[in-house]
């Protein structure tokens, strides 16, 4: 399901994307109630095979990949680079610098 969110143009660009990172961090959020409350067995076993729903492995391996993708969506720094054009929500650098929050 996508939600849509409201472009208020260049100027307002921080707006714009702490509202998609909210809507992201919501989803993320019910994913994981949703997980811990074992009610996503059919998404385990379309991505996992229908072995991992019960296999306490693959669960431990799947809620330490829900919970960093929790954590990274609160701990992000949004910053507008030349590289940004208006249909541009994200780019990463795999070696860059060190952001100033660390």
């Amino acid at each position: 399901e996508t939600e849509e969110v409201e472009d208020n143009g260049e100027e307002d660009w921080k707006e714009t994307i702490a509202q998609v990172n909210a809507v992201a961090i919501t989803h993320i959020g019910t994913a994981i109630k949703k997980f811990n409350a074992k009610q996503i067995r059919p998404n385990i076993k379309q991505l996992y095979g229908d072995a991992a729903f019960t296999d306490i492995a693959t669960r431990t391996n799947i809620k330490s990949i829900l919970s960093g993708v929790d954590q990274t969506l609160g701990n992000l720094e949004y910053i507008m680079g030349r590289e940004c054009e208006s249909n541009t929500f994200a780019y990463v650098y795999p070696e860059a610098y060190t952001c100033g929050n660390n």
